[in-house]
């Protein structure tokens, strides 16, 4: 934006006559890459959520309108101890959040599975970087609450007392 303007001086005294001189000054306004905005959020999500559905998705405002904006997850998405710490979600540059699966396709997330990684809550801090000059960011958190699924009862059998099931074939035999 480029703005043009006069401006006028007079100088009066008494006795003399006045003098006024003018100016036309020029003002041009660049614009500079503003950081992007990012609110908090909240999500409730059941303790057997799939991979493959998102938690909830996040975004961001931002007055440069050209900005792309890319999303990470900064720290509290680990399960387990910090030195051997699990991702339990995992979070795509569009801003969707998503339980991470393991290569076996069990979430990481358990509201009662007893091995010390049992967490019903996760404060997760993320971060909004725009693609403007500087790569500016913001930062916000994501709560989610994990809520408890009623499982099927099963019975834990000692190893010792397992039996090999085995069944007879037509003649008589059997196999297993």
């Amino acid at each position: 934006n480029f703005y043009q303007f006069q401006a006028a001086c007079t100088d009066t005294a008494p006795g003399r006559v006045p003098k006024r001189t003018t100016l036309t000054v020029s003002v041009s306004i660049r614009d500079v890459n503003e950081n992007p905005i990012m609110p908090d959020y909240a999500f409730t999500i059941t303790e057997d959520w799939g991979g493959k559905i998102p938690v909830g998705e996040v975004g961001c405002t931002d007055v440069d309108t050209a900005d792309r904006h890319y999303f990470s997850i900064l720290s509290g998405h680990l399960v387990g101890s910090p030195e051997r710490g699990v991702n339990a979600f995992r979070m795509t540059s569009d801003g969707k959040l998503y339980v991470r699966q393991s290569s076996s396709g069990v979430t990481e997330i358990d509201f009662e599975n007893g091995d010390g990684r049992e967490r019903q809550t996760f404060r997760l801090v993320i971060q909004a970087q725009d693609s403007g000059k500087g790569a500016l960011v913001d930062t916000s958190t994501i709560d989610v609450t994990v809520t408890n699924v009623n499982e099927p009862p099963f019975f834990i059998v000692p190893a010792s007392a397992r039996q090999t099931y085995q069944t007879q074939n037509r003649y008589g035999m059997y196999v297993r």
